[in-house]
C-alpha cells in the first residue's frame, strides 16, 4: 500500500480504529444516559432494558451474517453498510418520538458489531505479517472506547444538553466513520473457492472445519475470559466504587478518574506491545499469560474489596493483563485459527461469544450484588475470577498449526 495518504499503512489503521469507535461509543457514551433515555421519552426503565437487548442480540446476528457476506461480496462493502446502519440508528433516536423508534435505533447501532471480526480481517488480508500483530494491538486498546473519557463525555452531555444530544454526537462521529470507511479502507477481494463456499448452504459444512485441537478451547476461553473480565470493568468496579454503604462512595467522575481512565491508558501502551511480541514468542503463549495475570488481579480485588488502593492496583494490573493482553491476542487468533477455506467463520463465531460472554458475566454477578449482603462483591469477584480460570484451563489447548509467518494471505486480492 504505497503512494497517496489515503493508501498508507498510518491512514488504514485511523479509518479502522474510527469505526470500531463508531460501534463502541454506542455502548460507552449511551451506558450513563440511560435512565435519562427513559424519563425524556417517558417510559419504563424495562422498555430502555429492552432496547439493550436488541442492541447486543442484533449484534450477535450481525457477527454471524455480515461476516459471512464479506467472504461473497468482500469486507469493505460489508464495513461501509454496517457503518450507515450504526449512524442511521443513532440519527434515528436523537429525534426519537416513541420507544418502537429508540428499539429500531438501538437495533440498526447493535448490527454495526460486524465491525470487529471484519476489521482484523482487514488486517489480515492487507498488512504484512510483521505488521499484523502490533496492528491488531492498537486497534484492540480502542475496543473499549476512550478509557472512561467517552463516558464522562456521555454523562455531561446527559446532564447539560439531554440523551438526544448523546445520540448526534455519534450520529456525527458515525458520519466520519462512514466516509472513511469509503475514501480509505481499500477492497478485498476474496478468492473465488471462498466465494464458492461462501452461500449458507455450506454454512454448516464449514463447521465441520473447526476439527483441530485449537478452535473449540478457544471460543470457550473467549466467551469465559470476557464473561469474567467484562463483567468487573463495565459493571462490578462502577458499583463497588459508586457504593456509598458497601463500596467508596464515588461519584460516576471519581469512578473515572480513580479506576477506568488509568486501565484505559495502560491498555493503550501495552496492547501494541504484545501484539508486537506475540509472533516471536507465541500468541497461545501470551494469551495463557494474559489470563494468568488477569485472574491473579481478581482473586486480589475479591480479598481486599474494601481497600480503595488496592483495588486501585488491581484494576491497573487487569488493564495490563486482560484489555492489554488478552484482547489482542483473542482477536489475533481469531484469524489466525480459522480455516483458509472459510476465512470469515471462526471470526463470525469468535463474536459472538464475546457479545454471549460480556451479557453472560453481568447476569451471573448481578444477583450476588444486588443480594445486600456483605460479602456479596467478594463473591462476584470470585466468581468473575472463577471463570478466568476456566478461560486459562482451556487456553492451554490453544496451539497454532504453523508458525504464521506468512505477509499477505493469499486468499484475497487487494485493491487500490
Amino acid at each position: 500500500m504505497t503512494g497517496s495518504w489515503r493508501q498508507s499503512r498510518p491512514a488504514l489503521i485511523v479509518a479502522l480504529i474510527s469505526c470500531v469507535l463508531a460501534f463502541q461509543l454506542g455502548v460507552t457514551m449511551v451506558t450513563p444516559v440511560l435512565d435519562r433515555i427513559g424519563n425524556e421519552l417517558g417510559i419504563p426503565a424495562s422498555a430502555v432494558g429492552a432496547s439493550q437487548t436488541l442492541f447486543f442480540l442484533a449484534g450477535g446476528v450481525s457477527c454471524l451474517v455480515c461476516v459471512r457476506l464479506s467472504d461473497r461480496f468482500g469486507r469493505k462493502p460489508l464495513l461501509f453498510s454496517i457503518m450507515i446502519a450504526s449512524t442511521v440508528g443513532a440519527f434515528l433516536i436523537a429525534f426519537a418520538p416513541s420507544v418502537l423508534t429508540l428499539m429500531v435505533g438501538r437495533t440498526l447501532q447493535g448490527w454495526a458489531s460486524a465491525v470487529f471480526p471484519l476489521v482484523y480481517l482487514l488486517l489480515r488480508e492487507t498488512l504484512p505479517g510483521r505488521r499484523f500483530g502490533p496492528a491488531v494491538g492498537m486497534v484492540s486498546a480502542f475496543g473499549g472506547g476512550l478509557f472512561g473519557v467517552d463516558g464522562l463525555i456521555g454523562g455531561a452531555l446527559g446532564d447539560r444538553v439531554g440523551s438526544r444530544a448523546v445520540f448526534m454526537a455519534l450520529a456525527a462521529f458515525g458520519a466520519l466513520a462512514v466516509v472513511a470507511s469509503a475514501l480509505i479502507v481499500p477492497m478485498v477481494r476474496p478468492a473465488p473457492a471462498i466465494v464458492a463456499r461462501s452461500g449458507w448452504r455450506s454454512a454448516i459444512a464449514d463447521l465441520r472445519l473447526l476439527h483441530g485441537r485449537s478452535a473449540w478451547p478457544f471460543l470457550l476461553s473467549t466467551m469465559c475470559g470476557i464473561a469474567g473480565a467484562f463483567a468487573v470493568m463495565t459493571y462490578l468496579i462502577s458499583l463497588l466504587s459508586q457504593d456509598a454503604m458497601r463500596g467508596f462512595g464515588l461519584d460516576s467522575t471519581g469512578t473515572a478518574i480513580v479506576f477506568l481512565v488509568p486501565a484505559g491508558l495502560i491498555a493503550l501502551i501495552s496492547a501494541p506491545i504484545a501484539g508486537r511480541l506475540a509472533p516471536r514468542f507465541g500468541w497461545s503463549r501470551i494469551l495463557r499469560l494474559g489470563l494468568a495475570g488477569s485472574a491473579a488481579a481478581l482473586a486480589i480485588v475479591a480479598l481486599f474489596t474494601s481497600q480503595l488502593w488496592i483495588v486501585f492496583a488491581a484494576t491497573c494490573l487487569l488493564g495490563l493483563s486482560f484489555n492489554g493482553t488478552v484482547l489482542p491476542m483473542i482477536n489475533g487468533l481469531s484469524v489466525l485459527l480459522t480455516p483458509a477455506e472459510s476465512p470469515g467463520l471462526l471470526p463470525a463465531l469468535n463474536g459472538v461469544c464475546v457479545g454471549v460472554g460480556a451479557s453472560l458475566g453481568v447476569a451471573l454477578v448481578a444477583p450476588l450484588v444486588a443480594s445486600g449482603s456483605p460479602g456479596g462483591y467478594a463473591g462476584a469477584f470470585w466468581l468473575c475470577c472463577g471463570l478466568v480460570v476456566v478461560a486459562l484451563c482451556a487456553a492451554f489447548a490453544v496451539r497454532l498449526p504453523d508458525p504464521l509467518s506468512a505477509e499477505v494471505v493469499p486468499a484475497m486480492a487487494v485493491e487500490a
